[in-house]
């Protein structure tokens, strides 16, 4: 005997039947009764799933907070590129050293690792100062664009800055590599 459709979750419940048997057509039928017992067989681990299964949720759900309220790398940064004049004061030269990474004041470069997305919104901004925080992105350059680099480096926020020039003419600040130190956003031509 089976039951009809299966529930996977649910009390156990038991089923009274009655089998009849004849051996013939004036023969009185044997008869035996039973039970079936139908027990769903995720009953034992519906407590431990749900608990998974809210673990699961509540990780996605802090996640989701942390990459919306954590801020994300200087190239996914989404806003207007409109040129200011603030561009042409922010030529401060704090000191004019070589880097590992080859680059130094009068010398080129090449952006890498800032391929667009529709709208341009993961390129490397070009900041109007030297910093993430209180400072105006005056345009975004990506992979393969040159640049001039006039000044620098600087450090500020955890993250190298120079100050370059794309051959348009933006002038401002851009890091040089990822928040982790990864992936350079400026190379020595």
């Amino acid at each position: 005997m089976k039951p009809k459709g299966g529930k996977l979750f649910g009390p156990t419940v038991n089923r009274p039947f009655r089998v009849e048997a004849r051996q013939g057509a004036k023969e009185a039928p044997a008869t035996a009764d039973g039970q079936l017992i139908i027990a769903p067989p995720l009953q034992p681990y519906k407590w431990p799933l749900i608990g998974l299964l809210l673990v699961l949720v509540l990780g996605g759900l802090a996640f989701a907070a942390m990459s919306l309220l954590g801020g994300g790398d200087d190239e996914q940064e989404a806003a207007p590129e409109t040129p200011t004049a603030a561009a042409a004061t922010a030529t401060t030269a704090p000191q004019q050293t070589a880097t590992p990474a080859g680059l130094r004041v009068g010398g080129t470069a090449i952006i890498a690792n800032s391929d667009p997305v529709p709208n341009n919104t993961n390129c490397l901004a070009v900041r109007s100062v030297a910093s993430r925080e209180g400072s105006e992105i005056l345009g975004r350059l990506c992979t393969g664009e040159t640049v001039s680099i006039k000044a620098g480096p600087t450090q500020e926020g955890g993250f190298t800055w120079w100050q370059i020039q794309s051959a348009t003419g933006l002038l401002g600040w851009a890091a040089e590599k990822s928040a982790d130190g990864a992936m350079p956003f400026i190379v020595a031509k």
